[in-house]
């Protein structure tokens, strides 16, 4: 029978190998923190090897990369969720009495509202301050959205096509485990 496992015991083994710690003490430390049943050493071993990147780059970079947008992915639905609670009731009071301002200024100062309520308020200061004295250096648009013969159809079908491969590697990997 074969089990999975969630992606923070996964993050947890990868951490603690990067940490130099013995096989035998991260399966310790799975009983301990998670409470469960440790994967085999060799399964550890595999998801080592997957987010280990080259063997010139032993830093781990790729599984970082990894985390952080698996991270992102996850927290986007609550950030959105977070910012409609925020948000939007502040952007209606300042359109009303006593503010009244236009639709356009009272959604961005909702919005300078929110990222301070992020990052807090002196950081909010000093990157503004940031971006006054490099906005006139700052290329106008550094990217072009949508790219020339850019379709929906075509984005789908790459996702797909991307979405098909890395299903076939993450067979391939597990054949290879047992």
């Amino acid at each position: 029978m074969r089990r999975t496992f969630k992606r923070e015991v996964r993050d947890y083994v990868i951490v603690e190998r990067y940490k130099r710690r013995p096989w035998k003490e991260i399966v310790a430390g799975i009983r301990d923190k998670f409470g469960i049943a440790p994967p085999s050493i060799r399964i550890m071993q595999l998801w080592f090897r997957e987010y280990q990147g080259a063997a010139a780059d032993p830093t781990g970079v790729k599984f970082v990369a990894q985390v952080i947008e698996d991270a992102a992915t996850e927290a986007k639905p609550l950030a959105q969720a977070r910012m409609l609670g925020e948000v939007f009731p502040l952007w209606s009071y300042l359109q009303g009495s006593p503010h009244k301002l236009n639709v356009y200024e009272a959604g961005l100062v909702a919005m300078w509202r929110f990222f301070e309520s992020q990052i807090g308020r002196e950081n909010l200061d000093r990157t503004y301050s940031v971006y006054r004295e490099l906005r006139d250096e700052l290329p106008q648009q550094l990217v072009t959205w949508p790219p020339p013969g850019w379709t929906y159809e075509k984005a789908k079908e790459e996702r797909v096509s991307n979405e098909r491969a890395h299903e076939k590697t993450k067979q391939n990997q597990l054949g290879n485990c047992y």
